[in-house]
This record gives structure tokens, C-alpha cells and sequence, in this order.
């Protein structure tokens, strides 16, 4: 099997020592990149690196003479359309795997594309017995799912109630009303930067891109009041609030090392993949659905720029970009967090930088979570290689964090009195800060 990498920036470099050594025999792997950034990286493990980024007009030409059927190509770039890129693989019969549904380059603001767009386009190519192409499958959206699963389960047992199979029949006895995709990231790297230069632990590029491009969106819980900013997709559980994005909109949410944190309500894929997975329908419509959403801190770095950009200190096309290569201190403790009627239950992984070091080298804390995930993944569809476009969603749990375990830290379930406000179901409004 050959493995092709579009993309070659921090999960590309941190990437490649796992694939070499969890698939010793792999034939080749090869990665197209936009940059020269990581091409040290590159030739320590063998890569053969292309300096020519995917373009509409020359992809099919540059994918054609090192892919065939049977091999694998990941997905890990920004402004690549994921649409395109599944579409010819399932025609050349060339297994699939991304982190995130991409548009081409001016996609979200020329098309107005959404996250729920994007996974409509991608979800319209299902159909079993075509090649696999697991989608949006990186540490969330992707493993996060399968912290979902695992955090229901766990707190079934602690309530003594019985779990059928059915995760939304399992979460609507739980008395789940909202998840949160709960994280919090501490990394630092102690170094000073100029003034405009917009730091993080991942692409600055895709975090900008979900900040300050995208529209808020979420799964709509059959428990919440109608709010005239937040309007329907297609009469689906899945909203967006207009004029609204992770910039100017910010939620309570609870880590375990933190405690009660205020965080940015990213638009994300897994919102809408996890609400339709907890959904229960009758004649079309849903009976019962929970609320979902992305409730993220970023590292100190970043949210110092993100305020900046808020208070109009900066514009974008000032700041300079710069992707933490070498954090010293801190981590990053990614969760889900399962408002209930009794309380909230945590369920995730909290990963330190000293411990990500040790597990694999060019990783930081945020790329070795999503990393493990995409290795678990690549051994469960060699089992699997002819599953069609399929989501985390369809994916056995165990199976992913039986193999990625290792690599993640404290992983366990937290039981917390916490919620935002002292009533049994908070509405969406309890957890919003800032109300303008």
C-alpha cells in the first residue's frame, strides 16, 4: 500500500513517524504540500516531498500516476476540496481519509458553504461496496465521537440504567440535554512573538478560516425555546445564527483541570454528526434531540491575538501566522461534556506536552490526539475497505480507542455537579455569554 498526504503542515510532520512505525511496510508515502515548511521532516522519514499544491485544475493530473487501487490517501490541508479529492478516489477505488470537509480556496465566502453544507454534499456519496473514505475523522471531529459513545455508556453504569445499543434512546434516558465538545488547551512554548502574529498549536489557517469565516452552528436540542437568531437548516435539528461567528460568541463549559472555563462556540463538523447519531425521529420529524456544540479555549497565545481581533486592535490582514512547533509547558484536555439532569459527565483525554514528547517526536499535545486517531482509523479500515463514505459515527468505538489509548494521556470519565444555571435543563441562552 502507498499513502499519499495532501497537505504537509503540523499534522502532516506529526503524522509521519506514527505511519512509519505502525505500517513499517508500507510501499511508499508521499506528501503534496503549498510549502517548504516541513520538508526536513520529510526527508528524515523518507517522504517523498512534491512542493505543488492542489489546485482544482491539476489535481486529478498530479494524483493519477502515484495512486491506484488499494492505496490510501489522507487528506490534511486546508482550501483542498474534500468533495473533489473523495470523488476521485472512489472512481480510481483509492481509500479516503480526512481530519475535516474542505471547500477549494474562497469556498465559505464565495459559496456561503456551511459545515452542514459540506457534510450534505459528502454524505449524498454514500453507498456500501464502494471503496472506504472515512470523513472528517481527525481528534474532533472524530475522536470525540467516540468519547460520546464511551461517556454515555460509562454514566448508563453509574445510573444503573441499562444500555439497549441505542445511543439516543440511551442519551434521551440519561436526561442528556446538551453536549458540549468541551476543550481546553494550556500549551506553551514561553517564547515572545510580535505583537501581530496569531499564534496556535495547530493551522493558524483552519482555526482562522472555523473563527472568523464560518457562521456558529449546532445541533438544536427538542428541549430549547425558539430564538429568532438561531434559524433552521432544511427543518433539520442541525442551526445557524447569522451575522454570528466563534469571534463575537462565547459559552460557559467545564474541563476537569479547569474547572468552569469561557470558551469560543466554534462551528464544527461533529455538531451536526453527533446530534443526527442522538437523534430519535417518529413520522419524519424528531421527538427528541440534544443541543451540540464546540466549546473551545484556545491556547494563551491565541486567545490573547483573538481578543485583539474582536476589539479591532488588528485586522486579518495584518497578522502573521505562526504554528507553535515546540511547546514546553501545559496540554490539551479535549472532552465531552454530558449535561444531564443530575449533573454533568466528563469524558475525554488530557494529554501533557512532556508526555506528547515522549510518545512521538514533531508532536505537540493537540497533533498527537488527532494523530492516534487517524493510525487506529487507518488499521480499522484495512479491516474494512469497502464500507463507502462513512463518519466516525459508523465506526466501532472500542476498536479506535482500544488502538489510540496510548497515545492519549489520562483518558477517563469525570462526574461534576456543575451547569450553568440551577435549573434542570439549561436552555442554550445559560450558557451564552456575551448576548450581543
Amino acid at each position: 500500500m502507498r499513502i499519499v498526504l495532501v497537505g504537509y503542515g503540523s499534522i502532516g510532520q506529526a503524522l509521519t513517524p506514527m505511519l512509519r512505525r505502525h505500517f513499517p511496510e508500507l510501499a511508499s508515502i508521499r506528501a503534496f504540500a503549498a510549502d517548504n515548511r516541513g520538508i526536513d521532516v520529510a526527508q528524515r522519514y523518507g517522504v517523498l516531498f512534491t512542493l505543488h499544491p492542489l489546485k482544482a485544475d491539476n489535481f486529478q493530473r498530479l494524483l493519477a500516476p502515484v495512486l491506484s487501487s488499494g492505496d490510501l490517501l489522507i487528506n490534511v490541508s486546508v482550501n483542498v476540496s474534500s468533495l473533489a479529492l473523495m470523488t476521485w478516489c472512489r472512481e480510481n477505488r483509492v481509500m479516503y481519509l480526512d481530519t475535516c470537509l474542505e471547500p477549494w480556496e474562497g469556498g465559505y465566502e464565495a459559496e456561503q458553504l456551511t459545515n452542514y453544507a459540506l457534510r450534505q454534499q459528502a454524505m449524498g456519496l454514500r453507498g456500501k461496496g464502494h471503496v472506504t473514505a472515512l470523513v472528517a475523522n481527525g481528534a474532533n471531529p472524530g475522536l470525540i465521537t467516540h468519547f460520546v459513545k464511551q461517556g454515555l455508556e460509562e454514566l448508563a453504569l453509574i445510573k444503573g440504567i441499562e444500555f439497549c445499543g441505542n445511543y439516543a434512546k440511551l442519551a434521551l434516558e440519561l436526561g442528556v440535554s446538551t453536549v458540549q465538545i468541551a476543550e481546553c488547551d494550556t500549551q506553551d512554548d514561553r517564547r515572545c512573538y510580535p505583537r501581530n502574529t496569531f499564534v496556535n498549536t495547530w493551522s493558524v489557517d483552519g482555526f482562522i478560516s472555523e473563527l472568523c469565516h464560518q457562521p456558529v452552528e449546532m445541533g438544536w436540542g427538542s428541549h430549547e425555546a425558539p430564538r429568532s437568531d438561531v434559524l433552521n437548516f432544511d427543518g433539520a435539528c442541525s442551526v445557524y445564527m447569522p451575522g454570528r461567528t466563534a469571534l463575537n460568541t462565547r459559552v460557559r463549559s467545564w474541563v476537569p483541570s479547569y474547572g468552569e472555563q469561557e470558551a469560543h462556540l466554534v462551528t464544527h463538523h461533529e455538531v451536526h454528526s453527533i446530534a443526527d447519531m442522538l437523534m430519535l425521529r417518529k413520522h419524519g420529524g424528531a421527538t427528541y434531540s440534544p443541543t451540540v456544540y464546540y466549546a473551545y479555549r484556545p491556547c494563551e497565545k491565541a486567545m490573547e491575538m483573538i481578543g485583539r481581533l474582536h476589539n479591532r486592535a488588528n485586522s486579518l490582514a495584518q497578522v502573521e501566522k505562526a504554528v507553535m512547533q515546540n511547546p514546553v509547558t501545559g496540554q490539551d484536555e479535549l472532552g465531552a461534556l454530558l449535561i444531564h439532569d443530575g449533573g454533568a459527565y466528563w469524558y475525554g483525554s488530557t494529554l501533557t506536552v512532556e508526555q506528547a514528547k515522549l510518545l512521538a517526536p514533531h508532536n505537540n499535545a493537540t497533533s498527537m490526539q488527532v494523530v492516534a486517531t487517524i493510525v487506529a482509523s487507518i488499521k480499522w479500515m484495512l479491516l474494512h475497505p469497502y464500507e463507502g463514505v462513512i463518519e466516525p459515527e459508523d465506526v466501532d468505538h472500542r476498536f479506535i480507542l482500544n488502538e489510540s489509548l496510548a497515545y492519549l494521556g489520562h483518558v477517563r470519565g469525570v462526574e461534576s455537579g456543575w451547569r450553568p444555571a440551577d435549573v434542570e435543563q439549561p436552555q442554550f441562552q445559560d450558557f451564552l455569554l456575551n448576548q450581543t
